[in-house]
């Protein structure tokens, strides 16, 4: 792959844009990295949206079950890649990390 990309929350939330950026990495234009906190994240938005635990579950295990590879255990924050007041987490990072497992 040329490059990996974190995929926050913000953009694994709205689904026509996860769509969109998974498909592109499922035809290996990028390498897609998360973390299971990033995926709790999701999940308990999904949920507030109104979704069953049931679609949430799904949607959660297909994309660890499409991309085993993409779920890390820490993410290395780019230098100079923080945004004012947000957290590290919230940082856009390279893809860095460490695979979970």
């Amino acid at each position: 792959m040329a490059f990996g990309a974190v995929l926050d929350t913000c953009v694994l939330y709205p689904f026509s844009l996860c769509d969109l950026l998974l498909r592109f990495a499922d035809r290996e234009l990028y390498d897609p990295y998360w973390s299971g906190r990033i995926l709790d994240e999701l999940a308990r938005n999904l949920l507030g949206r109104g979704l069953k635990p049931s679609q949430t579950d799904y949607r959660v295990e297909q994309m660890r079950r499409t991309f085993p590879a993409a779920e890390v255990s820490a993410i290395a924050v780019a230098p100079g890649a923080t945004n004012g007041e947000r957290s590290e987490r919230q940082a856009r990072a390279g893809g860095r990390g460490r695979r979970e497992g």
